[in-house]
């Protein structure tokens, strides 16, 4: 079995080191980034198969970090999934108008998560087949 990747980008220390011991834990090969400047020199070596992303972060935010990567010239980073972790309010149109058409943002959760549910949202993006609570795909 290929172990999956997340790249977790968040500006603070502990939501980045929570989620990566969390990650690791539960077998996937984890990286952190404290911006989005810092997370575009770390895709070409890690390749991540998802990413967990802060909106607000200073150097390079979410939304432009997300910009970055829809438009990035390796066509395999064009299209990789990321979900939005925010500390503000997650269901606020104007966070997520920051996000809009971007086929690559999953989904919209509060950084107070609980992390089960980030665990996952993150499960039901990468392992389809394999994430709880996730039904299966039908067969084609």
């Amino acid at each position: 079995m290929i172990m999956k990747k997340i790249l977790i980008i968040d500006d603070e220390y502990s939501i980045r080191e929570m989620y990566k011991t969390i990650f690791t834990d539960l077998g996937y090969a984890t990286e952190t980034a404290k911006n989005g400047l810092d997370a575009l020199g770390k895709l070409p070596g890690f390749r991540p198969d998802a990413i967990l992303l802060d909106v607000s972060m200073p150097e390079m935010n979410g939304p432009e970090f997300a910009k970055r990567l829809h438009e990035h010239p390796e066509p395999e980073f064009n299209k990789l999934p990321f979900v939005v972790l925010t500390g503000d309010d997650y269901s606020n149109v104007s966070t997520q108008y920051l996000f809009r058409g971007n086929p690559s943002c999953k989904a919209f959760l509060p950084k107070m998560a609980d992390p089960d549910m980030v665990v996952r949202v993150i499960q039901s993006i990468i392992e389809p087949n394999n994430a709880t609570d996730t039904p299966a795909a039908p067969a084609t």
